[in-house]
């Protein structure tokens, strides 16, 4: 089992992992790819995202938008993730919550090894979209390399489990 596989229904491929990786979007000039690293936090995969040394600040890296979104108006989304940089110097990798009115950033994350990221954004009440996102946190002139593992978002009240689901061969 994966920490965060499936990541309570509100996100798909929080690990990065198998397929479920498909459902994250890959900002312009972003591989992005899961790979199976000699360290993952935790399992075996996480997301590699390799910058193309030419993201403007707050250029998005990897997004992925929540289905449902008006259902979170009015209430706090926690996001967390473990982010660590192995390549370049100039920028790091910030986590982002953001609906269609505004966003709200985590800390950046320079370090080279695995290093957790918290953001707490409360839904605007008007909001139609919701994103979690990973931005990079200052304009770079050479390329980047970043680490994303076990990504976990947790919606105001906490969740309810109804059951578990066998996805990709892994329990969730």
């Amino acid at each position: 089992y994966d920490a965060a596989y499936a990541v309570v229904g509100l996100l798909t491929g929080g690990n990065g992992g198998n397929d479920l990786g498909a459902a994250w979007t890959a900002g312009t000039g972003v591989t992005s790819d899961h790979v199976n690293t000699t360290s993952p936090r935790t399992g075996l995969v996480s997301f590699r995202l390799v910058t193309d040394g030419a993201r403007a600040a707050s250029a998005a890296l990897l997004s992925q938008s929540l289905a449902n979104p008006t259902q979170f108006r009015g209430k706090a989304l926690t996001a967390v993730a473990y982010l660590r940089r192995t390549g370049g110097t100039e920028s790091g990798i910030t986590l982002r919550i953001a609906d269609n009115i505004g966003g709200t950033n985590a800390g950046t994350v320079t370090a080279s090894t695995d290093t957790a990221a918290t953001v707490t954004r409360v839904i605007d009440a008007a909001a139609t979209s919701v994103t979690i996102s990973f931005i990079i946190s200052a304009t770079e002139t050479a390329a980047h390399t970043f680490f994303v593992d076990d990504i976990d978002i947790l919606p105001e009240g906490g969740v309810i489990c109804a059951g578990v689901a066998l996805v990709a061969s892994v329990l969730s």
